[in-house]
């Protein structure tokens, strides 16, 4: 399958879709504030996200981050049914850029600011304890870059206020699927610096790479990524295991493609490995 068709085949998977989740979401939205600490105000956005409560209240809370060109609604309709069933109210932000979230793209570590502000927001204001993040293709390069931010910012070459660990946001586990570590991979030097990532000429090195940040994560992590994916190198999965203080759980998956759940394959080997993950936690 081409990238081209890969696009197309994922803009099919907007709004419902059959595991739309038995409760409907509530729209809230937030005032983007790290990235605008770090990277002024010209990177300010209104960011929307969608939390779906269990019936019964929970502490328990999983937080979704979309590839690009979907939304936060898309996959929550598409994986929320698994953390659902755990037990799990669910966050799915639209990330900047995308749905109702203002701004542009950023790739990845911008975006990780944004997801820092709303596990604050969820300590804050829902009382969460017990915290996953999942994302998948651009939502798992945020993942990456969040893993360890707390360090990574505060060692890199732009200066920021004292940043909670992931630990003190009571996020317990992460989970990657199909993500890259390097934007730079993904668009040149010029355009990192010239678009929504907040870069300038004499950070882009630092803050194009998650590499950095995943040396500092201390939270399992689950791996997944298919053998055959044509659009984020598979190799990958084994540059972010190489990194981590804790050794992760990786599935490599024979024969599959770029984010192959949101395709309907794997389903429910998929469901299995991320619910042993997130039982393992307790």
């Amino acid at each position: 399958m081409s990238r081209k068709s890969f696009i197309k085949d994922m803009k099919t998977l907007y709004g419902k879709s059959e595991n739309e989740l038995p409760v409907q979401p509530e729209e809230v939205y937030m005032d983007a504030q790290l990235a605008v600490e770090f990277a002024g105000e010209k990177y300010a956005a209104r960011l929307c996200g969608r939390i779906y409560r269990q019936k019964v209240h929970s502490d328990k809370w999983a937080v979704l981050l979309h590839p690009n060109r979907l939304t936060g609604l898309s996959l929550a309709n598409k994986i929320g049914y698994i953390y659902y069933e755990l037990g799990y109210n669910i966050l799915a932000p639209d990330m900047r850029g995308f749905g109702k979230s203002e701004g542009r793209l950023a790739l990845g570590c911008l975006e990780s600011m944004d997801v820092y502000d709303w596990l604050c927001r969820l300590n804050k204001e829902y009382d969460a304890k017990h915290i996953v993040v999942h994302g998948l293709s651009l939502g798992g390069a945020v993942v990456n870059f969040l893993s360890g931010i707390d360090r990574f910012m505060e060692t890199g070459p732009v200066e920021v206020h004292r940043l909670f660990s992931l630990s003190d946001l009571h996020v317990e586990g992460l989970i990657v699927d199909s993500s890259y570590v390097d934007m730079r991979k993904f668009a040149s030097r010029n355009y990192l610096i010239r678009h929504g990532t907040g870069m300038t000429k004499e950070n882009v090195d630092y803050y194009s790479n998650a590499l950095e940040s995943l040396c500092y994560a201390t939270q399992p992590m689950l791996v997944i990524h298919g053998m055959k994916d044509m659009i984020v190198s598979p190799d990958n999965a084994d540059k972010i295991a190489s990194c981590l203080k804790i050794s992760p759980t990786v599935w490599k998956v024979d024969g599959e493609w770029h984010v192959f759940v949101l395709m309907g394959r794997r389903i429910e080997e998929y469901t299995e490995k991320v619910r042993e993950f997130v039982e393992s936690l307790k």
